[in-house]
């Protein structure tokens, strides 16, 4: 099973010596055989709770047999003595891709070209995963399409399908309805697929996908909906925007220990609808099912953390298979094709003890 390698994957990195020796400061930190060890302190921040953090130590020491809890204070004196790079690397360490994954997580600044990222993480897939990156289709909303982007798409082999904005290029602007092949500015062709909504907007899709059908172009992006999925479970459901400290690293810390919860979401969905598919092959539905991602969100912040930490390894399978069977049993139906009117709700719509500091 994929989350058994994901478990064992994930104790490798906090129980190296090595994780230790590349994230703290000094080389005295976590020399001395008190308060929470370093192992310890990694698995209490991918626990992710919105509660106050003197209430997660309280809960962490007590489920972990580790006596007295530590206070807030002391935590956030220990957490200082340390970087993020022990959860960047749970997401670096890369040797299985699911749907749903985080390849090439990146925090930055408001003022970010998007453009120029996207052109980072292609640099990044092209030089650690070149495999995958011949394999690929890049799907972009509308604020991606540009000359430059384009051109290194097609340098590095990959392949692409991008929304473009009405006024993006005149060969664009220009190109008829339906399935059409023009040449642009920088030498580049491209095809152009242009078709009416049900609204009656015209949508205009860009690609350099010549040889599959004027259909299978559109459902291609339709796919791209899995990304905001996935915006919405990091932003929402894991919080991603709330922090549990003010400074430059903690921030870091909470962003990518989120990112490590956001993959191991992506791996127990995966496990968790195939289990859900098995169990309902014979039955007449109307919609395919999945499991409930809030419900996978929720249960592994009250027992995979806690698995992770077992000494035994067949207790720690066995946690994690239990895992997978709860959370199949709660599911939601796939209804293909729905679309919804955006509800732009505030960005303070709930309480929650964590803070934003973005």
């Amino acid at each position: 099973m994929q989350s058994i390698g994901l478990l064992g994957r994930l104790g490798t990195v906090i129980n190296g010596e090595e994780t230790l020796t590349e994230a703290r400061f000094r080389e005295e930190s976590f020399t001395r055989k008190r308060g929470m060890p370093f192992p310890h302190a990694l698995h209490f921040m991918l626990d992710m709770r919105t509660t106050t953090i003197q209430t997660r130590l309280n809960a962490f020491f007590k489920h972990n047999g580790g006596g007295t809890a530590i206070s807030q204070q002391a935590f956030s004196k220990l957490r200082a003595n340390f970087d993020h790079s022990p959860f960047e690397k749970m997401i670096r360490d890369i040797d299985d891709v699911l749907h749903g994954w985080a390849l090439d997580p990146i925090i930055t600044d408001a003022y970010m070209n998007e453009r120029t990222q996207c052109e980072k993480h292609i640099d990044f897939l092209c030089r650690e995963l070149p495999d995958i990156a011949q394999k690929s289709i890049l799907l972009g909303d509308r604020g991606y399409p540009s000359m430059t982007l384009f051109r290194k798409l097609e340098k590095s082999g990959m392949k692409f399908v991008a929304r473009c904005k009405s006024n993006f290029a005149k060969a664009v602007s220009s190109a008829p309805t339906g399935d059409s092949i023009v040449l642009l500015k920088n030498g580049l062709s491209v095809r152009i697929i242009k078709f009416k909504l049900k609204n009656g907007d015209v949508e205009t899709l860009a690609t350099n996908l010549f040889d599959i059908s004027m259909d299978a172009i559109i459902e291609l992006y339709t796919l791209r909906w899995g990304m905001e999925t996935m915006y919405f479970n990091l932003k929402e459901k894991l919080s991603v925007e709330k922090f549990s400290g003010k400074t430059a690293n903690s921030i870091r810390q909470d962003f990518w220990a989120s990112m490590v919860l956001l993959n191991s979401v992506a791996v127990f969905q995966h496990e968790a609808d195939e289990a859900v598919i098995e169990r309902q092959k014979n039955k007449p539905l109307k919609h395919r099912n999945r499991a409930r991602t809030s419900t996978i969100v929720v249960t592994l912040r009250d027992r995979f953390i806690f698995a992770s930490l077992s000494a035994n390894a067949d207790l720690a399978k066995q946690e994690v298979l239990d895992i997978v069977k709860l959370v199949a049993r709660d599911t939601s139906p796939v209804r293909p094709g729905r679309s919804y009117q955006r509800d732009f709700k505030p960005f303070y719509k709930v309480n929650h003890n964590l803070k934003s500091r973005l």
